[in-house]
């Protein structure tokens, strides 16, 4: 529990740590035999009460805050990583080589705001599954962005022009997604009509369009590297897209 509280923020003292360290002291304090009982359930009592108080007015319970803060953080990153790997797909005049550099570094030192702190044994039971569950995607989200990433360095980019269309339909569709998921977490309040099936339709086109630029069956064997990078790329697409859709649904 301190450790999870340091992680936190100092202001992370919560109630249950400071019961158990109150308990802790009053049993191992040293006592008169002939007024322990009294004695201790006084100090108990007046210790859960001050804790009470310092928990509720002074040391709030902050951790859905800052697990928010934290997630908001990493999604506009992220965000802001996907622009900048499409418009390097299709090879667009916005790319910038400086951009990229800023956002990999970025992306790198995203460990050190991950709330890994829902990690800790003595993290809150009743939200340790669906924050751990949370957090999971968010890893495989990043995951997912850096194999996109790495693919965008072995891609021929003549390649992917026949696919313009779709790649742009894709991209702005999973850009309106990753706003709807930052506007919802910034607001809670926010009433979003949200249904998965408006963001499956563009990247099943895109798909479909690769399906047929592509050997299949035995041809597909003795394919060119460039059929190989493109299907992954295309495996990639589709896997951001349903990570998306599980975080949508999440906190819609």
């Amino acid at each position: 529990l301190l450790a999870i509280s340091y992680e936190l923020e100092p202001t992370m003292l919560c109630l249950p740590l400071l019961i158990a360290a109150l308990l802790l002291v009053a049993i191992l304090s040293p006592y008169d035999p002939s007024s322990v009982t009294y004695n201790r359930v006084h100090d108990i009592i007046m210790g859960t009460f001050v804790g009470t108080v310092i928990g509720l007015l002074i040391f709030p319970d902050r951790v859905e805050v800052i697990f928010r803060k934290n997630t908001l953080s990493l999604l506009k990153l992220f965000s802001d990583f996907f622009a900048m790997l499409m418009t390097k797909f299709l090879c667009m005049q916005e790319f910038c080589s400086a951009e990229e550099s800023n956002l990999m570094q970025a992306i790198f030192q995203s460990p050190r705001i991950m709330p890994s702190w829902v990690y800790h044994s003595g993290f809150n039971p009743g939200l340790k599954k669906s924050y751990r569950y949370f957090l999971s995607v968010m890893t495989q989200l990043c995951e997912t962005l850096l194999s996109l990433h790495s693919l965008s360095n072995v891609i021929n980019k003549q390649a992917l022009t026949i696919f313009e269309p779709e790649i742009k339909q894709y991209t702005k569709v999973t850009q309106q997604l990753f706003d709807l998921i930052i506007s919802r977490l910034r607001d809670e309040a926010l009433i979003v009509d949200f249904s998965s099936q408006d963001f499956v339709i563009d990247i099943n086109e895109l798909e479909k369009k690769l399906q047929e630029h592509l050997p299949t069956g035995l041809e597909f064997l003795s394919a060119s590297k460039e059929a190989v990078w493109l299907t992954a790329w295309a495996r990639d697409l589709r896997e951001l897209r349903t990570k998306l859709l599980y975080i949508a649904e999440s906190v819609m």
